[in-house]
């Protein structure tokens, strides 16, 4: 069992696996997205957690790619610091997109799940006009923070595209990159919308991110071997 792990990714990238673990299993509350149940107090309420549980996850593979990026100090400062960014900035925009909608009365009220699915879909694609305030700051670039963990994925992708060898391996790692980046916008599209869609946007983007800790064990233990030379 331990081979076959270590054939699919390094032992020391396991932590990661965390991140799409929690997509899998969505009500668990500690995923990206708010889940399909829409317990957004029990979301909110985890919201530490959930910054501390994919600062753990991205911990592991800050540490493999560091060298990596040896004699390129700016772009791996970058990339830690759209990755750290992505994490936290996500928790406050949440946490105010969160709390525009509790404050709905209508939201307070018992209503059917598909009722209440529509109300929420409604509420946060409307953007405020008024941007004075911080809070409403927060809600209308509440994507801000996706699209910078997307640049920290792509900066991840391209150097690992520029360190492997073979064409096939170049073209798998791009294959790799479609299939996060679908997975994700799969889930944020299909998540309140269709359960089997989701469930299988969900998967492809778990494929594609074990895809991606393959190629940087892969890349990592190429290094290794040359430095051992």
């Amino acid at each position: 069992m331990d081979l076959l792990i270590n054939n699919i990714m390094p032992s020391q990238l396991l932590p990661c696996l965390a991140i799409p673990f929690v997509e899998l299993f969505p009500d668990l509350c500690l995923g990206w997205w708010t889940p399909p149940s829409l317990d957004l107090k029990q979301y909110a309420s985890l919201g530490m957690l959930r910054v501390l549980l994919q600062l753990i996850a991205w911990l592991p593979v800050l540490e493999m790619v560091l060298p990596i990026y040896a004699g390129d100090n700016g772009t791996f400062s970058f990339l830690v610091l759209c990755a750290v960014g992505a994490i936290v900035g996500r928790s406050v925009v949440m946490t105010k997109q969160i709390q525009r909608v509790t404050a709905i009365p209508l939201w307070n009220t018992t209503l059917p799940h598909d009722k209440r699915q529509a109300l929420f879909v409604a509420v946060t694609h409307v953007k405020p006009s008024n941007i004075n305030k911080f809070d409403e700051i927060c809600v209308r670039y509440v994507a801000l923070p996706t699209k910078l963990v997307g640049i920290a994925v792509f900066l991840l992708v391209n150097i690992l595209y520029n360190k492997l060898e073979s064409e096939e391996d170049k073209m798998k790692i791009l294959v790799i990159m479609v299939l996060v980046i679908i997975g994700g916008v799969g889930i944020n599209g299909m998540r309140h919308a269709n359960i089997g869609m989701d469930i299988m946007f969900r998967c492809v983007f778990g494929l594609g991110f074990v895809g991606l800790m393959h190629y940087l064990g892969q890349v990592s233990d190429m290094l290794i071997i040359r430095s051992i030379k």
